[in-house]
């Protein structure tokens, strides 16, 4: 064994546990190329941003649509968006590709659905969204499933439905109604097979402090902790690594605004406060991830009517030792390993695995293995070299972590 992977084998055994790999950062990249625009819509394709749409600062929708390379920090610009011009729109990704659907084209509010080919750089029309035309709803990207909910199509008609996409058939199921008030401008966020929704807006309530779960696999919603803000109207909001984060926006559509950044852990059921962020105090910008990283911006503040374009990326100190070092709870065998892994809880007590996450040592996350006999072990020989943590969560949805090497 070189010594190269002797370090890391004692770096992984005797590294104390309260020592972080990382610290929250926020870091300001690229300007957005535009003079500043409000009510984008956007979605994440193999590790791309795509931006597009919106209101400008001249007051008029845009149909143009941006790229963002994260590892040149360069925007290039993509085909036009064919449909009308519109802000306001739900979106996502889901099988490889972006989809966009209805929102607001300056005098009425639009119900079609599109889907964007990042290969061929492309939008074709997909028909109408069956929920009906709507704003500001949240919508959730997944693998091959992707999730819309909420949202208004005026002052007088507000939603409380969710609605699931399967991106392989293109076809939309109706699931169980939100069981909270009909709302606009809420946030949203998937972890494991769980969404969550809260705050916005109704007809009389600016901002609701709320916060709701749906189990996906049981079909069931709980009420959670409420958010601790109460500027919870068209902020910021993302999931990173089974943790859910808010940026504030204001306490109404167009009033007093803040800056601080909120996170949900769903183990513990509480909020606490992270770092806040650095720039111009908004709402109604772009926020998405790419990889282990958030990337938000744009927005206007309505009281300065005043609009952005700049943009920033978020990165948690979110794999700690302390977190997932824990080599007492799930063993890896061998370990190191150079091609079939097999993991283990410790102790097992007859628990089956429903599912395992691997990150890298920096944070980011590379593999999400799941519906599979995991007794088989599992081919690590794609996976470069080095250090790694795993959670795993077991068909009792209990979670455990651990660490081992992969070594050529």
């Amino acid at each position: 064994m070189n010594k190269f992977f002797t370090f890391l084998i004692l770096l992984a055994l005797y590294l104390p546990v309260h020592q972080s790999l990382g610290q929250s950062e926020w870091t300001q990249i690229t300007d957005h190329p535009s003079n500043g625009i409000e009510r984008s819509f956007s979605f994440v394709i193999d590790e791309i941003l795509y931006v597009g749409g919106g209101r400008a600062s001249n007051n008029i929708n845009s149909n143009e649509v941006w790229a963002y390379d994260i590892e040149t920090d360069n925007w290039s610009q993509k085909a036009d968006f064919p449909g009308q011009a519109r802000r306001n729109a739900f979106s996502f990704r889901a099988g490889g590709n972006g989809y966009m659907g209805s929102g607001y084209n300056g005098t009425e509010t639009l119900s079609d659905f599109w889907r964007y080919d990042p290969q061929s750089d492309s939008w074709t029309y997909l028909g109408n969204f069956p929920g009906g035309g709507r704003n500001f709803a949240v919508s959730i990207s997944g693998e091959n499933r992707a999730y819309v909910m909420s949202g208004r199509l005026n002052n007088a008609v507000h939603y409380n439905d969710l609605w699931v996409f399967d991106a392989g058939s293109e076809t939309w199921t109706m699931l169980d109604n939100f069981p909270g008030p009909v709302r606009w401008l809420a946030y949203g966020w998937m972890i494991e097979d769980t969404i969550y929704i809260g705050a916005g807006c109704d007809l009389d309530t600016c901002a609701f402090d709320d916060l709701y779960a749906y189990d996906l696999t049981t079909g069931v919603w709980e009420e959670k902790e409420p958010c601790p803000s109460d500027k919870t109207t068209g902020g910021f909001s993302f999931s990173i690594q089974d943790k859910g984060y808010y940026v504030e926006g204001s306490t109404e559509a167009t009033s007093i605004y803040g800056n601080q950044m909120y996170v949900y852990d769903p183990n513990t059921d509480n909020w606490s406060e992270e770092v806040m962020f650095p720039g111009e105090i908004r709402g109604m910008g772009f926020c998405d991830v790419v990889g282990n990283k958030a990337i938000l911006g744009t927005g206007r503040n309505y009281d300065l009517n005043q609009y952005y374009n700049n943009v920033y990326t978020f990165l948690p100190d979110v794999l700690s030792i302390e977190e997932y070092g824990k080599s007492s709870e799930v063993t890896v065998f061998p370990n190191p390993v150079s091609d079939i892994a097999y993991f283990n809880v410790n102790p097992s007590n007859g628990s089956e695995i429903k599912n395992i996450h691997i990150f890298t040592a920096s944070g980011k996350k590379v593999a999400t293995l799941a519906n599979r006999d995991f007794s088989l072990g599992i081919p690590m020989g794609s996976y470069a070299p080095g250090l790694y943590f795993c959670k795993v969560t077991t068909k009792e949805n209990k979670t455990y972590s651990g660490k081992f090497i992969i070594k050529n």
